[in-house]
């Protein structure tokens, strides 16, 4: 059976493709709204299950079909091949990973692209292909992505108003965390919706829907304001309206010019930018630049011949970041403490988590695809387009008469246009199941234009019982299989509810509570084992807190938290989160656990392996150092953390400390002078200074500890420490006077301070 032409079937072979139709459109119009606000990522994962689950009931009707009729119907296209060495890929690049498990199931807060995420997309593709045959469900496939693109844009819009007014009023948009991601969704669905709408000679009710989402798609890009997606939209929309004046024929004069003046506006908005007025004010969005990406991404790639060949595995991308990220990070308030788990673009990633041979197998893909439509192009002579039309004709298609190639190579301009899309942003659930999808309508529709695009093999099976039983057996584990993904779906689903739930309270006991449930499901999940070694830290140190604290339960806390961390390092001797919490737990320890210190450093000697510019861990292995008493080692540690980040108060702090502790005042003072301007604005520093200045005690020393005093009194008024050591100061300088006022204004702010007491009974003598 070829694309736009009917064949004669059985009634239980039309019911069973008609549920597989049905499954596929409502899919289609689902996705992009599908959300559930259960979990700490109310896109990803809801939209990610749905789509599989859809996949595998398909999967299961297609296997059905072939035990109850005794064949294998199966459509091939050119890229088959292609697509099944890159599942190999995929599947290798997984195996290989420096975390397999994340590389196959991805991130539960947020998307990553992961093994079995790609997997689904190349699978929706394939039984896109199995299962689109005619123009009208190709159709009705495309016109149920409008409405989905609408009532997204519409939720968007009016999010917040009636009849919208359950969408929470955090939720940007149905589509994607990311409001730039659902941006892009919106320039890909306005340019099919005003490609859709060239097409002449199409009844009103019928343009209705394109027309619409079109419209949408402009003012929603308009309150956006993000450029990416209106340089996307512009260039989308001079793609269309070349294809528009090229097949004039086809083509509506009125919709045609009125696209042409929306496609010069959106040029205009590329350049100059939508004026302020016109857009709403979203939070802002933090993403990593293109030139650490590919920084990163050269670093990674190039590291050893695995990762140039199969990438470090999919999903992988934060592992790479924190083993090449950039010093000057440090330095930058914002992208300090982030581990950045995406990079800039797609294209970056998957050249760094799918290593070169993946990467090339898609381009060649893409490559043959580009070809394949291009040759369907190429063949547009009116006698094709008459031999067309008949076969539209027999197979029952009910607007034959109009003219379908526009809309054919409205779908390819289209998925061109995703594929650009690629290299500029990070897609997520929605971008790539759209990708996907454009590509098989691009190759199911254009079939009619190249018939060996699509070629057809039917292989007719024996009908002996053994053959029988075969199939019949086969049908069973699939079914066993299908049943278990989906046991195994609603375990992780369910864990990670749990877990979003504990995160909710502040009672320990019910959090505690809600994270047990969640390791019960999901026990050897990293991130839920972390969760409970933090928690059970903070259930330690409310109890050291306490008037009479309990040494056993407070060491019953830690040793719990310490075996959750070391299960999670365990488990993922990459990731720098377990060996930080692992540290965080052995510090806390130290006071209990003799042992505590060493297993510290070694945690912290992990982490500066892993993550070399942690400026913290650095200064932390410092401490460790000198908690063991090798300042050699200790002062090394202390200047990689000022090295790595010339910023760190912290580090000048402890190596100071660290110096004047061997009686090296200089040296000690010395320590600050690459960051005056900061210890200018410092007063804890400043009172440091002013103090080691005082016990040096040389030429001007006093002078410069009064002068450092002073400015550490004018930020902080009443700073205790500082008055008083005014007041020994002024006392040692012999202004009585002046010592006195200091001690009165100290015993004032600390009336119970029998030092200060002593000092004014003796200076008011």
């Amino acid at each position: 059976m070829s694309f736009l032409r009917q064949e004669s079937t059985s009634s239980l072979r039309f019911i069973i493709d008609t549920i597989a139709h049905i499954i596929c459109i409502l899919v289609t119009a689902a996705l992009p709204i599908f959300y559930l606000p259960y979990t700490r990522d109310m896109f990803t994962l809801p939209k990610q299950y749905l789509l599989t689950g859809a996949i595998l009931i398909i999967l299961l009707l297609w296997l059905g079909k072939i035990v109850l009729f005794k064949q294998v119907f199966i459509r091939r296209t050119i890229l088959d091949i292609p697509l099944l060495a890159l599942a190999v890929l995929t599947l290798v690049s997984v195996i290989a990973s420096v975390v397999p498990a994340q590389s196959f199931l991805g991130r539960v807060d947020s998307f990553v692209l992961h093994g079995a995420a790609l997997l689904s997309y190349m699978c929706w593709y394939w039984l896109y292909i199995q299962i689109v045959d005619r123009s009208d469900i190709w159709r009705w496939l495309l016109y149920s992505m409008f409405v989905s693109a609408m009532l997204a844009m519409l939720i968007y819009l009016f999010r917040g108003s009636l009849p919208f007014s359950s969408v929470q009023s955090t939720t940007f948009n149905t589509v994607s965390q990311a409001t730039s991601v659902f941006g892009v969704f919106v320039a890909i669905m306005g340019i099919l919706g005003a490609g859709f709408t060239l097409v002449k000679d199409r009844a009103w009710y019928a343009r209705i829907l394109p027309a619409a989402v079109s419209i949408l798609s402009i003012i929603t890009l308009t309150r956006l304001g993000f450029t990416l997606p209106i340089i996307l939209f512009a260039v989308g929309l001079a793609g269309v309206l070349i294809l528009g004046y090229t097949l004039i024929a086809d083509t509506s004069k009125f919709w045609l010019v009125t696209t042409t003046l929306v496609c010069i506006v959106a040029v205009l908005g590329s350049f100059l930018g939508v004026p302020q007025a016109l857009k709403e004010g979203l939070p802002v969005e933090i993403a990593l630049g293109a030139t650490t990406s590919w920084d990163v991404t050269a670093s990674s790639i190039f590291d050893s011949a695995k990762t140039f060949f199969i990438g470090s595995g999919p999903g992988t991308f934060v592992y790479a970041f924190s083993q090449y990220r950039p010093d000057a990070f440090n330095t930058n308030q914002i992208a300090a403490d982030i581990r950045f788990t995406q990079p800039y673009s797609t294209a970056i990633s998957f050249i760094l988590e799918f290593g070169m041979l993946a990467s090339l197998l898609m381009l060649f893909t893409f490559i043959l695809a580009v070809g394949a439509l291009f040759s369907a192009w190429m063949r547009t002579r009116p006698s094709v387009w008459s031999g067309i039309r008949k076969r539209v004709s027999k197979g029952g298609a009910k607007d034959a008469s109009h003219p379908i190639r526009l809309e054919m190579f409205v779908v390819v301009i289209v998925w061109i246009v995703a594929t650009i899309g690629l290299f500029t942003i990070y897609y997520d659930v929605v971008l790539w199941w759209i990708w996907w999808t454009l590509l098989a309508a691009s190759i199911t529709g254009l079939s009619a234009l190249v018939p060996d695009l699509i070629k057809e093999k039917r292989i007719m099976l024996h009908i002996s019982p053994q053959y029988s039983l075969v199939f019949s057996f086969v049908m069973v584990v699939a079914t066993i299989v299908v049943v278990m993904i989906g046991a195994l779906g609603v375990k992780l689903y369910a864990a990670e509810a749990a877990y979003t739930k504990a995160t909710t309270y502040t009672n320990l006991a019910e959090s505690e509570k809600y994270l047990e449930k969640a390791i019960t499901y999901r026990p050897q999940h990293t991130p839920y084992r972390l969760a409970t070694a933090r928690h059970f830290l903070q259930k330690a140190r409310d109890e050291s807190s306490k008037n009479d604290p309990k040494p056993e339960i407070i060491a019953d806390h830690l040793a719990r938290a310490v075996n959750e961390a070391r299960f999670a390092a365990d488990k993922e001797p990459n990731n720098v989160e377990t060996w930080e919490t692992l540290a965080a737990m052995y510090v806390n320890a130290r006071a209990v656990v003799p042992d505590a210190n060493t297993w510290a450093r070694d945690a912290l000697i992990h982490i500066v392996e892993l993550e070399p510019s942690n400026d913290v861990a650095h200064w932390q292995l410092g401490d460790s150092y000198l908690f063991n008493g090798n300042v050699s080692e200790a002062e090394d540690a202390y200047r990689k953390a000022i090295i790595v980040n010339p910023d760190y108060i912290p580090a000048y702090v402890s190596l100071s400390q660290l110096y004047e502790s061997e009686e090296e005042l200089d040296e000690a003072i010395a320590v600050f002078a690459p960051i005056q301007a900061v210890v200018e604005q410092n007063p804890e520093i400043l009172y440091e200074l002013g103090r080691m200045h005082f016990n040096r005690d040389k030429k001007d020393d006093l002078d410069k500890a009064e002068e450092l005093w002073l400015t550490a009194a004018s930020l902080v008024p009443d700073y205790s420490n500082v008055l008083f050591s005014l007041g020994l100061l002024y006392e040692r300088k012999q202004e009585y006077n002046k010592a006195l006022g200091y001690y009165q204004t100290v015993r004032t702010l600390n009336p119970d301070n029998a030092d200060v007491r002593e000092k004014i009974r003796i200076l008011s003598r």
